[in-house]
């Protein structure tokens, strides 16, 4: 009782935002707000990196990384707060068709991502809508973790011009092949990253361990599919909840620290076994926080 969850990782979903792409006439039928907010949240959870969903209101002060996909509507204040969150050394990610109307769903004029461009460092000359079942590609510029060679994108296709950002990966064909698909901006002392399309589970989960690392934000735990773990804090101490969603049981690495397992009145530690459908409560002290 009492715990709370200390992510450092954050997603904004914003209700207005929502509705007004849904009621939008395009550029594409097949765009849904919630399914991309799930594609980045999916990507952290396999990651097993903890993540608050916020609105737009909230403190972004208290986290490292902050993602907002398809943020579309940007509400007054919201753009200066996103500039200071990334000035004091925070990384900011956001994605095509972002930045185009505000809170009245009129459009931005000056040009796309009109009140983001500043901290994005790029400007978006157009938007390409893809058929279903049509993509284009990701082609990396150089090695960065496990992100290498191509990735498939589909959907939308911001076709961007990098100002102050540095392009860490191209189009691979269309009329916009060689143009920036993927772009970080150091402004002050973080990073704002753009992604102009909409990639693969395996991209994002590259491309957000990768931003993760650099923040310093690490997984709970090395678990496999389908063993979920989150985390609550009180009192300087952690208590790690460990979910098998699957029938059979699975191991999972608990580390080198021993942790007691309030359901078994056990300590463990190293290679853990975990039943099908079970749960686990390891607690570590605030030495081991």
């Amino acid at each position: 009782l009492g715990s709370r969850s200390n992510a450092k990782v954050a997603i904004i979903y914003d209700w207005e935002n929502r509705w007004a792409l849904e009621l939008s006439s395009g550029p594409s039928k097949a765009l849904n707000y919630v399914d991309e907010v799930h594609k980045y949240y999916d990507a952290l959870y396999q990651l097993n990196i903890q993540t608050d969903i916020i609105g737009v209101e909230e403190d972004l002060g208290k986290y490292d990384v902050v993602i907002a996909p398809v943020m579309y509507m940007v509400k007054p204040g919201v753009a200066r707060r996103v500039e200071q969150f990334v000035s004091r050394g925070g990384t900011f990610v956001t994605t095509f068709f972002s930045g185009i109307v505000n809170e009245n769903d009129l459009v931005t004029l000056g040009g796309h991502p009109g009140e983001l461009r500043h901290v994005m460092g790029i400007w978006a000359e157009e938007i390409d809508a893809l058929l279903p079942g049509q993509h284009n590609q990701i082609e990396w510029n150089q090695e960065w973790g496990s992100l290498r060679g191509s990735y498939p994108c589909g959907l939308l296709c911001d076709v961007i011009h990098a100002e102050t950002a540095e392009v860490l990966a191209r189009y691979g064909s269309d009329f916009y092949k060689g143009t920036p698909v993927v772009t970080r901006n150091r402004f002050g002392e973080g990073l704002a990253y753009y992604v102009a399309s909409s990639p693969d589970s395996k991209f994002l989960q590259g491309f957000l361990a990768n931003l993760c690392k650099e923040q310093g934000v690490k997984p709970l735990l090395n678990t496999p599919t389908g063993v979920e773990v989150a985390e609550r804090v009180k009192d300087g101490g952690s208590y790690l909840f460990v979910l098998n969603h699957n029938a059979e049981e699975m191991t999972f690495d608990a580390g080198s620290a021993k942790l007691f397992d309030l359901l078994s009145n056990r300590q463990v530690s190293g290679h853990v076994t975990i039943p099908g459908r079970d749960v686990m409560i390891l607690k570590r002290s605030a030495a081991q926080s």
